[in-house]
């Protein structure tokens, strides 16, 4: 029997859309993990839906959610391996009384989301429009996110531990999942039990880049760099040769930096120095730079940039009006995922098997992986089938999201033969 036709594919669509009515908007002003109630009461929820299905789950004081299926099949040597998927929604963007609409059997037109506002989905800019023709969508009403990110990886990851339970000759090795919090706002992670998640390796269940087709395993190597500006306030009126504007001053440091990485122009595997918070008054201002790179020698060599900038305008103004401190905050996980490349292999096979042609690009930003790799657990991204993230033209394919389901019964079949030698996917 096909894993798509199992029994508890069919309710994969009335997972989502419970989830999704759970407002579980991360709020990076909180001091609590998580720090939302409504991510507390969606965890409690899955604790209960996990639990009933006869899954080993337990939900920690942080409120994330890990589930265990022991193995069922005889062969030795078969790895644990785990999936996860966070609860939380982005800040700032409306996630309360989601109203979605269901296209059946989508025809290739455009998708009026909201005229008043309007929000379209149109093939001449969404190209992957085109590659859903045929496919159950789910949309927004244009006036909310849809929560998609990450609800549709949870259900889909819910339903794939219902067919496994309900279809015991499905003979697979240990299944670990785990619902993450406060992932949006780069918290949760922190407080994670590895001891919950014993897995050889593991994958992220995300949207990334609106393309199910990819296997993703290379993220942002990120830093701040902190600047810290000293004007010298002076009457405004009798300032001549005196007054230094600390506001000012900042804009100059900025416009000294290179433009090619400023994120409007970067792309693919190049870096960025994004002005990410900058507060200021005559007598002092102060800048905060998110800086990225693939490579962290190169990461280091951009907040250096930034260090010989200052240190260049507090030689052109005599005194030392800047001072800048600068630290890394998460690693490249490709370096953690190649010293155990099984991971990419069996995704790679199952995602082939599912009739995907497998892509592989680089994450431009971070996933839950980073903190897992920090562990020792690789932990490479699969897409959820979902589009246009942190947005309210945010939709998901339904049609995917069983494909989703698919691939990650073929991930954990302890049938699915191993090719002996490992492709590198490029």
């Amino acid at each position: 029997m096909s894993p798509a036709n199992m029994s508890g594919m069919d309710r994969l669509v009335e997972r989502f859309l419970s989830y999704i009515a759970i407002d579980t908007s991360s709020d990076p002003a909180s001091d609590r993990i998580p720090s939302t109630a409504g991510q507390l009461t969606l965890g409690k929820k899955l604790l209960e839906e996990l639990s009933r299905l006869g899954v080993r789950a337990q939900m920690d004081k942080n409120g994330i959610v890990y589930g265990h299926l022991p193995a069922n099949s005889r062969k030795s040597g078969l790895p644990a391996i785990g999936f996860v998927a966070h609860m939380d929604t982005p800040p700032g963007l409306n996630s309360r009384g989601i109203r979605p609409r269901f296209i059946k059997n989508y025809d290739g037109s455009p998708i009026i989301l909201h005229e008043k506002n309007q929000l379209i989905l149109a093939p001449e800019q969404d190209p992957f429009l085109p590659g859903l023709i045929g496919h159950d969508l789910i949309t927004t009403d244009g006036t909310t996110i849809l929560g998609a990110d990450d609800k549709a990886g949870i259900a889909e990851l819910v339903t794939m531990l219902d067919i496994l339970v309900h279809n015991p000759g499905f003979a697979h090795g240990p299944v670990y999942t785990a619902f993450s919090v406060d992932e949006e706002i780069g918290r949760g992670m922190a407080c994670f039990d590895p001891e919950l998640f014993p897995c050889d390796f593991a994958y992220t269940v995300d949207i990334d880049g609106n393309d199910i087709s990819c296997l993703d395993y290379e993220t942002f190597c990120g830093g701040w760099t902190e600047v810290n500006v000293l004007g010298r306030p002076m009457h405004p009126g009798t300032g001549a040769g005196i007054l230094r504007n600390a506001c000012t001053m900042a804009m100059e440091l900025h416009c000294s930096l290179p433009l090619r990485l400023d994120p409007y122009y970067s792309r693919e595997y190049e870096g960025i120095i994004h002005l990410a918070a900058f507060t200021g008054r005559p007598e002092h201002a102060h800048m905060r730079y998110r800086v990225c790179s693939f490579e962290e020698n190169v990461l280091w060599e951009q907040m250096h940039q930034i260090e010989r900038a200052a240190k260049a305008l507090n030689t052109a103004y005599g005194f030392p009006a800047f001072s800048v401190s600068m630290r890394q905050s998460s690693s490249n996980i490709k370096t953690c995922v190649m010293r155990d490349p099984r991971c990419l292999e069996y995704a790679k096979r199952a995602m082939a098997a599912a009739g995907l042609l497998v892509k592989h690009r680089p994450i431009r930003g971070g996933t839950d992986g980073i903190p897992l790799a920090e562990r020792g657990i690789p932990a490479p991204n699969l897409n959820n089938g979902s589009y246009h993230a942190l947005s309210f033209q945010e939709m998901v394919s339904v049609t995917q999201m069983k494909q989703c389901v698919e691939i990650f019964l073929k991930i954990v079949s302890a049938d699915a033969p191993l090719s002996p030698t490992f492709l590198m996917i490029r």
